[in-house]
């Protein structure tokens, strides 16, 4: 179909209206001062949110980098999610070196069996990156007394009880204390 001269007059004069209803109907154009008002607050904006991720203080700023080792388990259990994953620098603001020296104590740790590799000590569950009551434990003392006895494992409550009761009354068995009763 082709159009004529009268047609394409009409359809710009319909354009220029409707150009003229959207522009009473939406807001002006800003002026190049204001979109450099505006620019300059976003910038602002936008800086203010990064600083608020860089100021997270290091808890481990007083701390020398020798505490940090496998043996000190109460400081690394702190930085250890219930699941046992290390926790990233990103979330406790942990300096790169502090941090690296903390990943390779915790991975001792779980090589040399004194952490589990996926769960947090019941123990220090309660133990978080920012406690400051979470101090390092002293040196060994007792290597040979309790501290490495079997602990209760929370997963299997009364694990403990109940074998030794078994091993008893397996005991009396033999004796030939419960003959009479089993008979």
């Amino acid at each position: 179909r082709v159009t004529t001269r009268a047609e394409m007059l009409q359809f710009n004069k319909y354009v220029r209206q409707r150009i003229k209803e959207m522009n009473t109907r939406l807001p002006r154009k800003p002026e190049l001062r204001e979109l450099a008002e505006l620019s300059f607050l976003e910038q602002q904006v936008v800086e203010n949110h990064l600083k608020k991720r860089c100021e997270l203080r290091d808890p481990l700023l007083n701390t020398p980098v020798d505490e940090i080792s496998l043996t000190n388990l109460p400081l690394i259990n702190r930085f250890l999610t219930d699941g046992g994953s290390i926790l990233p620098r990103k979330r406790t603001g942990v300096h790169l070196k502090k941090q690296l020296k903390l990943a390779k104590a915790v991975k001792r740790a779980r090589q040399l069996a004194l952490i589990p590799p996926t769960w947090k000590l019941p123990k220090y569950r309660h133990a978080s990156y920012t406690d400051e009551h979470s101090k390092p434990e002293s040196a060994l003392s007792n290597i040979g007394g309790l501290e490495f006895a079997d602990t209760r494992d929370i997963r299997f409550p009364g694990q403990f009880e109940d074998s030794k009761r078994k091993d008893s009354e397996l005991g009396k068995v033999s004796r030939g204390v419960y003959s009479d009763k089993v008979r």
